[in-house]
């Protein structure tokens, strides 16, 4: 099977929470068996790079949002599935419902312009204000304009995510799958031996509550 990850940005190339995400996701589908490429968005005029990092096919498109799309879609080719990433799907989701893309296509809210103003208000300050003005009214823009039922899965990280999906945009919960973000087990790989050492280090108990 082939599939195409389109991501707004992509780590290790550039860091980000969403990227680390989609760079474990793209890994991990590769490992399986999959072949799996990945068309993400860099830093404007870095040009379109081609790159094959542990076996995963990457396109790295030097790009604002609004080009990226459209550079993007001579890279896709043809692949079985198309899973986006973030809201860079609004504009997939145009393409699938105008009827220019016949692709089944799955879409990852990883979150939402109402969570990024709710953040900023309480952030304060003219830093806040300038993203509120900018990065805030393009992602309620790109929500507003989405055709969410163009998308033939919706996944979400989280019930809150698919809660405010539901109230907000009236998505049926039947729509929504709630897939947690994994654990890059190839990092995190408990050890009974470090956490006592850790804890006796810390001076905490073994019942010791640790946040």
């Amino acid at each position: 099977m082939r599939i195409c990850v389109i991501s707004p940005n992509l780590y290790p190339l550039r860091f980000g929470g969403v990227s680390r995400v989609v760079w474990d996701q793209a890994r991990g589908l590769s490992r399986r068996g999959l072949d799996v490429r990945v068309v993400a968005c860099t830093s404007p005029g870095s040009g379109t790079r081609r790159l094959h990092i542990d076996n995963v096919e990457v396109v790295a498109i030097g790009a604002d949002r609004v080009s990226f799309t459209i550079r993007s879609l001579r890279e896709v080719g043809r692949p079985d599935i198309i899973h986006v990433h973030g809201l860079t799907g609004s504009s997939y989701g145009l393409l699938r419902r105008l009827g220019l893309l016949n692709i089944p296509l799955i879409l990852t809210v990883h979150h939402t312009g109402i969570q990024y103003v709710k953040f900023m208000v309480s952030f304060g300050g003219l830093t806040a204000l300038k993203r509120l003005a900018s990065d805030g009214m393009a992602m309620a823009f790109l929500e507003a304009i989405t055709p969410w039922n163009a998308f033939d899965a919706i996944i979400c990280p989280s019930e809150h995510i698919s809660r405010l999906l539901q109230v907000y945009f009236d998505i049926s919960h039947d729509r929504l799958s709630v897939i947690p973000n994994g654990v890059n087990t190839d990092v995190f790989r408990p050890s009974e031996v470090l956490r006592r050492a850790t804890r006796r280090k810390l001076g905490l108990g073994e019942t010791d509550g640790l946040v």
